[in-house]
């Protein structure tokens, strides 16, 4: 049977009103984000009919700044409380952005008549990141459960093909005289229709090397050559001298040229009359499909977060309304509970137990016999079971640690990147399919630059990406260093391989946890593909499911001992967490009464 989509257009609804949403798999290719498609089913549906079975159809809504759009409706199936419905929904991936999705279920009666059967609220990210990328939730009516709704996703295939490229110099010309050795870099530029030269690609900076190798990339060929293979294409070679650009040389090819390897060395050609700029050399050429940050999810990788809070006494104590730790009566939240709320209601979509390690650092923990500062320290109070679960354990656990954790310093990072980097390690070693991504929340200037430095360098060769977010109005050029364009260096020289850190300061949004996200999680998907690439790791084949089986067998409960009381400088074991279908059923709820009470605006479409 045919799949048939939905189409904005075709509803009077106006496409730039809703962005992030496209709704037809053609038109999807150009566009710069992933595309997925959504296929839905039911089980168990309650029957509303009397002398006859539920004719059901599913009504889906995009939610966006409190409004919700129509995507469209699927087909009506006639009696039937177990349906499959072949109309699916098409719609841009942005792993960085919460992307709010509303479906309403509803019995058709007669002459255009219909009950409701039930709700599901939720996140296209909650359904690309459950495993095999399938997800299953309660369909509610006024809290009663009316059946099942399972929501698979799957990419949307594209036509384009990507380039590779694995590019070197020799003998590049020094710009720079005879005390500093130029840090080159290349552009590579194309011609478009009406004669205008446009960069498509820049590299990254070898840093004081005449014999640059640079990292290895793709570039779809759309963007390279518009698909033009006898298109040339211009490499020019740069330095930086006095905050200026310095072009070293130039030269021209063509894909045709590499693909036949009629040529893969290229003499720079001079930009005046002095000594020869150097030698290009593509060491590496190929075109093929490259694999997205999908594919690797369906595949069966999870995203596991790691979360550490700065305890330094410049924070102020909680029970100051002007401190960075305040916990207000009103439940305003401070910058602390903000970011963790905004960055880890995205990530824990893809970490399939929201088992989650908390620590901190900065402070001094209670129960413990040394007055030192701690640097890295559970806030479970437990270092063998540092992990809580899910959103509410780390906000429940971090406000419960506030009145057991004297603030003190100096701060510093290389020792809570020493103990997530064994964990990566442990993940690495065992061959596992999981990347973890530490967020480390704190205040203002670090004091073990170096050792910080060096602990990022070997993390390079790891699954690990480090998210920072700076609160507060301190000064943060340490951060920005760590964060910065031309990679990292330790003393000896030695350059990290790629990038694995992003810094984002929180006032940047004014309290906007939203776009705080999508500017901190932006570069996740990017590392963790430099990652795969620079390790050769290929995605896995996704696994089979019988979703039948996964809605009749019984919730699915996280394995091992969580924390869901803190216990931090209290003896003690480690107490039983609240099951996960009954937190998603919690959440889904409130988001319902929630919208109930904001009153937005839903647009029917029947």
């Amino acid at each position: 049977m045919l799949q048939m989509q939905t189409s904005l257009g075709n509803l009077g609804i106006n496409e730039k009103k809703l962005p992030g949403l496209v709704l037809n798999p053609d038109e999807a290719l150009d566009s710069n984000h992933e595309k997925v498609e959504l296929f839905l089913s039911c089980r168990k549906l309650k029957n509303m009919d009397v002398f006859s079975l539920t004719d059901p159809k599913i009504r889906v809504y995009a939610v966006h700044n409190d409004t919700e759009w129509p995507l469209g409706e699927t087909e009506m199936i006639q009696d039937n409380l177990n349906p499959d419905f072949t109309k699916t929904f098409v719609i841009d991936y942005k792993f960085e952005t919460k992307q709010s999705l509303h479906f309403e279920i509803i019995d058709v009666d007669a002459f255009d008549k219909w009950e409701l059967v039930g709700h599901v609220y939720t996140t296209l990210g909650h359904i690309v990141g459950s495993k095999n990328q399938a997800a299953v939730f309660d369909i509610k009516d006024k809290e009663k459960v009316h059946g099942k709704l399972i929501v698979r996703s799957e990419k949307v295939n594209g036509t384009q093909s990507t380039a590779t490229f694995e590019i070197c110099a020799r003998k590049l010309r020094n710009k720079h005289g005879w005390f500093k050795t130029s840090s080159p870099y290349f552009k590579l530029t194309r011609m478009t229709g009406d004669s205008e030269k446009v960069v498509v690609y820049e590299s990254n900076v070898v840093k004081s090397d005449l014999n640059p190798q640079w990292k290895p990339f793709g570039i779809l060929m759309q963007k390279l050559c518009n698909g033009d293979i006898l298109r040339p294409i211009n490499l020019e070679v740069y330095t930086r001298k006095i905050f200026k650009e310095k072009l070293i040389g130039e030269c021209t090819f063509t894909v045709d040229e590499l693909l036949n390897q009629e040529k893969r060395e290229f003499v720079l050609n001079r930009v005046d009359k002095k000594q020869k700029p150097g030698i290009i050399e593509i060491k590496e050429f190929g075109l093929g499909s490259k694999p997205t940050f999908l594919d690797y999810l369906r595949g069966g990788v999870q995203l596991n977060v790691a979360v550490a809070i700065d305890f330094t006494a410049s924070n102020g104590l909680s029970t100051n309304p002007a401190s960075l730790h305040a916990l207000h009566p009103n439940g305003q939240l401070n910058q602390y509970q903000k970011a963790i709320q905004g960055v880890c209601e995205i990530l824990l979509c893809y970490d399939y137990d929201k088992k989650v390690p908390v620590y901190g650092f900065g402070g001094i923990p209670s129960g413990v016999a040394s007055d030192a500062t701690s640097h890295c320290f559970a806030l479970s109070g437990h270092e063998n079971n540092p992990y809580v679960f899910g959103i509410e354990g780390i906000t429940d656990i971090y406000k419960h640690a506030l009145g057991k954790v004297l603030l003190n310093g100096p701060t510093h990072f290389s020792e809570i990147l020493r103990k997530i980097m064994g964990i990566a390690k442990s993940n690495k070693a065992a061959g596992s399919k999981e990347y973890t991504i530490l967020l480390i929340l704190t205040d203002g200037l670090i004091h073990d630059m170096q050792a910080t430095i060096n602990c990022l360098i070997e993390s390079a060769c790891l699954p690990l990406s480090v998210i920072i977010v700076g609160v507060g109005n301190a000064d943060f050029h340490n951060m920005n260093v760590l964060d910065g364009d031309e990679g990292l260096q330790n003393e000896k020289g030695v350059q990290a391989p790629r990038d694995l850190v992003q810094f984002v300061p929180f006032n940047k949004f004014k309290g906007n946890k939203e776009e705080l996200a999508k500017e901190v999680l932006e570069e996740v998907p990017v590392q963790f593909m430099e990652y795969m690439e620079a390790v050769r790791i290929a995605p896995g084949n996704k696994e089979e499911i019988n979703f039948n089986e996964l809605v009749w067998s019984k919730p699915h409960l996280p394995s091992g001992g969580i924390q869901s009381k803190p216990t931090l400088g209290q003896p003690g074991t480690a107490g039983k967490p609240k099951p996960h279908s009954e937190i998603e059923d919690r959440k889904r709820a409130n988001t319902q009464e929630d919208a109930k009470k904001q009153g937005q605006k839903r647009l029917s479409i029947i």
